[in-house]
Formats: C-alpha cells, structure tokens, sequence
C-alpha cells in the first residue's frame, strides 16, 4: 500500500516520520537491532498505545459527535505523548468554547501552543479514526492511570530514602497523591434528574436532612440546622466566644439525640483545654477552677455524675500544631472511613498550613488555597464542615455599629465565596452598649448573625453566653 507523502513507496519503505507510519517504522528499526524480550514488549506496549491515541485524536476530529460522547470522562491528561495531549487540549478548549472542531484551526492553535506539527499532520490522521471510541477510550484511562501511579509511587520511594524523610510527610503526599488520582479520573458525575428524585422525595418524606445545632432561635433562623451539604464559617474577634460556641455545637452535635461522631481540630488549645471548657459547661463549674484545681466538694460531686455524656460522646479531638491542609484532609478523610465522622469543626482556619506547596505564595493566597479546600473535603466526605476564622481589626475602628460584615472576614474575600453558611458572634456588651435596639439589656448577650445562608434564609439569633462557664443557653 503506498504511503499518502511518498506516492510509490510501501509504507516499511515509508521514511517520513508522521506517525501513521510510526508503527511499522519502529518495527524495521527493531528488526536491525538486539533486543531483549523484556524491551521489545515495552516497545510493542508503546506502539500499541501510541496507535492508540493516534486513532482516537483522529475520532475527535474528524467525526463532530466523538467529544460528546467521550468528553465526559476522557481529558487531555490521559494522553501520554506530549503532542497529542497538546492536540486534545486544544479539541477541549474548542469544544468547551462552542467552536466547531475544525481540523485547519486546530492546527493553527496548535501552533500557537508551541507545537509545530509536521506538515499535513492532522489531515493525514483522517483515515485512523478509530470505529470503537468508547473502547479505546476507556483503555487509554487505564494506562493513564497505571502511569499516574507509577510516578507517584516513585515518587514516593525518592522521599523515603532521602536522609531527611518524615514518615509522616510521606504518607500524607501519598494518600493526597492517590486522592487526586482518584478524583481525576472519576469522569462526569452528571447523573438524569429522573434519578436523583426518588433519593430526593426519600429524603423528604423522613423530614429532610437538616442536623439541628439544638440551639432554638438559631435553627429557627437557619431553617431546621445544618446539612451535610455545608462549609460553615464562624467568625468573630478574639474573646467572643467563638471556639466555646464551636464546642457547645460539637456537644449538641454527638450527645443524644444526635450521637454524631464529631471531629474538633484544634490548632491554637490543647486537648485539656478544650476538655475542660466543655466540663466547665457541661457542669456549671467556672472555668477558672479547672485551671487552678480548686473545685469544692459540691463541684466535685457535679463533676462526677454530669461527665458522662462526654465520657461516652463520639467526640474526637486532634490538636497538632501547624497542621497542614493535606494532613487535615488526609487524617479526616481516614477518620470518616474508620470512624463513620459526621461532622468535623476546625479551629481555626487562619493557623492551618498551606503546605509545602503554597510555600511561596501571598498570605491571601494561601488563605484562598485552604479555603478551597475545606470546601473541597466537605463535598467529597458529604459532612458538614465548621471552620472558625479571624475577623479583620478594622472593624473596632470603624465607627458605628460594631456588627460584624462579610467584608470584615480576614485575608481573603475566597471565604466569602467558598463557604455556604457565614455565621458571625456579635456580643453587644463588649462595646460598651447596654441595651440593644429593642431596648433588651445586653448583659450576656451573644448575636449569632447569619450573613450568608447559600440555601436559606439570614438573620439573626439571640443566645445567652455565661463566659465564666462557657454555657449557651436560650436568651
């Protein structure tokens, strides 16, 4: 058969490198060289999925239906060759801008990526197109695949023999690393709403699946509670009250009737500390006595008959300093399997590392990055996620109301927009003002303002907070 350049050469015959031809190339340089079984079956695994590529690249662009029906789960990542995967990018960005795949413009973009095909070089694909693209397709995936975890795997081993390697460290970027392998290749998760309804009418009928904080005027304003569909966060300045308001929702949360296993990160107090602010409200006794040792015989009697709920309470702490983003998401995503985590609250937000990753980069961006992926770690484990966060100082020098605004959230406006729910606590007195608008004295006082509700409605709930034993109660 003459080669479509050469006219009157057979294709072995062929010395044109485009790679229609490349198989049977290589097959006659292997014919006047030694190799060993071991190479010419890697070689022949490399034409194989060389051709392969070649035929589907071909599929994409000459047939105007192919990208539809495989562009839901195959992407230019899966490509090996260099070229073809700039060619397959290229077929993406068109198809996802609405341009009709064209093979001379394709050509032209390539160009413009750097890539300088050899002349004609996607017109000559037009006779390989593959007549079984979803096949060949799915094979590609898995020798994409394969090769992702070869790469991470060595990877890995590279970091385990380095004189400086943390054990630690190394499984963490391997967990993140399968992870991500994982989520890229998982395809389109679109699923016909005729199917997703009876789900949905299920989850109805059993009353939704809204989580109450047990806290009334708050899950009046929120609309029943919380759901496993939220990135939740509380923001307030220092002294608020923000990390006991976090445990007294980590207690509702995993005491009956909830029984929630919850997960309380804790990057700026120890286990005890956090131990004894909730004893302190569990019980009534000021938190000062825990501190001190001085509890009286009365307290200790209330001591030992009110600690039980959090005896038994499948609440678990983790107060590793300097926690990075993907030891967070690793240890939680490893939490939830083992241990079924249906909450998880980190305090706070603005102590987590970025990560070696992120090393380099502004403040804002960090704060961003971490942002993200809570965000991320909620959708993929499906359990709420309550992160506090600092609030700017402006906010003390601004005059007038004190209440805290969406703008205040510290170092990044990426808060704002990752989290589903922005709950702020407000308490009046600390300003100063001893009655609010409704002329309702202020002593005690805690606003919970729910500035952001991505589902439901804002507003605002008012709780009572005892700051000497950490209590929330109704106000």
């Amino acid at each position: 058969m003459p080669c479509c350049l050469n006219t009157g050469l057979k294709r072995s015959q062929c010395p044109c490198l485009c790679l229609h031809f490349k198989t049977a190339l290589k097959l006659r340089i292997m014919m006047q060289t030694t190799t060993s079984p071991t190479q010419s079956a890697a070689n022949n695994s490399e034409q194989f999925y060389a051709s392969l590529e070649a035929g589907i690249i071909a599929a994409l662009l000459y047939d105007t239906g192919a990208i539809a029906s495989v562009g839901g789960y195959l992407n230019p990542h899966h490509f090996q060759s260099p070229l073809h995967k700039a060619i397959a990018g290229v077929i993406w960005k068109m198809f996802e801008a609405g341009t009709p795949i064209d093979v001379l413009l394709a050509e032209e973009k390539l160009r413009q990526t750097g890539y300088t095909p050899p002349g004609g070089y996607l017109s000559l694909m037009a006779n390989m197109a593959t007549n079984r693209l979803e096949h060949d397709a799915h094979l590609l995936i898995e020798r994409s695949i394969q090769t992702d975890i070869i790469n991470l795997a060595t990877e890995v081993i590279t970091r385990a023999g380095a004189a400086t390697a943390d054990a630690e460290s190394i499984l963490d970027f391997y967990a993140n690393g399968i992870a991500d392998i994982t989520h890229k290749n998982t395809g389109s998760t679109s699923e016909f709403v005729g199917g997703i309804l009876p789900q949905a009418m299920k989850v109805l009928k059993h009353g939704g699946n809204t989580i109450a904080t047990l806290h009334h005027s708050l899950d009046t304003v929120l609309g029943g509670g919380v759901t496993p569909d939220d990135f939740i966060i509380i923001a307030a300045r220092p002294a608020t009250g923000k990390t006991a308001f976090a445990l007294s929702l980590a207690r509702n949360f995993s005491f009956p009737p909830h029984n929630l296993p919850v997960a309380v990160f804790s990057l700026e107090m120890s286990k005890a500390q956090l131990t004894n602010r909730m004893l302190a409200a569990q019980t009534g006794i000021e938190l000062h006595c825990f501190t001190s040792g001085q509890i009286t015989d009365a307290g200790w009697v209330r001591l030992v008959s009110s600690n039980n709920p959090l005896a038994t309470a499948p609440l678990y702490i983790d107060d590793t300093p300097g926690i990075t983003i993907n030891q967070l998401h690793t240890r939680l995503r490893r939490m939830k399997a083992e241990l079924g985590i249906g909450v998880a609250i980190i305090d706070y937000l603005q102590l987590i590392h970025p990560g070696e990753l992120q090393k380099a980069n502004t403040r804002q961006e960090a704060v961003a990055h971490i942002s993200r992926r809570l965000k991320v770690m909620q959708k993929e484990l499906g359990i709420p996620v309550i992160a506090l966060s600092q609030l700017s100082r402006a906010l003390e020098t601004r005059s007038g109301d004190k209440r805290p605004q969406l703008s205040d959230l510290r170092e990044s406006g990426a808060i704002e927009q990752d989290a589903d729910m922005v709950w702020f606590l407000y308490r009046p007195e600390l300003y100063g003002i001893e009655y609010d608008e409704d002329n309702i004295p202020t002593r005690g006082m805690i606003e919970v303002i729910v500035a952001k509700h991505r589902n439901g409605n804002t507003g605002t709930a008012k709780l009572s907070f005892n700051p000497e034993n950490m209590r929330f109660n109704a106000y």
